[in-house]
């Protein structure tokens, strides 16, 4: 796959052949120095958000990185590997955390997220499947816990929990996704 003509932001991996794009919504990773690319969308962006900036961590094969977006979108991404059958059946196969909704706020506020059906291969190459133990958590923008809203063990699916604000002041908070290796936040907005 040739990249789009609207790359944004470029970076690679020292002593390495990996290369990662950012693009629109996807994340491109080339692991022959540009000459191809495997494109991995990263679902529940709402409205005109686009990836903007890609900063990049580790040497060697063992890299992974954040893509920074409009609207306050936070993404973490790895390695992508390649060679890996497509999903053609439907079943959702990452997690996602949706931006909430109404944004800005008062006082209470929905937040959507998805649970995979899969997050892997486990001994032997057997796929991972079932619920997953995550948490969904509120914060301030000095880091400080204001919530948690899940902390339990979620089914695969589309999942809401509504979060009532009124007990804390208004102004900008963060909210993330939580679950094993995966990690997504995203930020709102409370006015009174």
């Amino acid at each position: 796959m040739m990249l789009p003509s609207a790359v944004v932001s470029l970076a690679g991996l020292k002593y390495g052949k990996d290369f990662w794009a950012a693009c629109g919504k996807n994340v491109y990773h080339s692991q022959d120095s540009g000459k191809t690319w495997v494109s991995s969308e990263y679902g529940g962006f709402e409205g005109e958000t686009e990836l903007r900036h890609l900063a990049l961590f580790g040497r060697y094969w063992n890299g992974f990185g954040w893509a920074v977006g409009d609207e306050g979108t936070i993404v973490r991404f790895w390695r992508i590997i390649t060679g890996a059958p497509d999903n053609t059946n439907g079943v959702v196969q990452r997690y996602a955390l949706n931006q909430n909704y109404p944004n800005p706020f008062n006082p209470t506020t929905t937040i959507r997220f998805t649970v995979p059906a899969n997050v892997g291969t486990g001994p032997a190459g057997i796929a991972l499947a079932g619920r997953h133990a995550l948490s969904l958590r509120v914060y301030d923008v000095l880091g400080r816990e204001v919530a948690t809203l899940v902390n339990e063990v979620k089914e695969p699916g589309t999942h809401s929990v509504q979060w009532n604000a009124s007990a804390v002041a208004s102004g900008v908070y963060l909210y993330q996704l939580s679950a094993g290796e995966f990690v997504q936040t995203r930020k709102m907005l409370l006015l009174r």
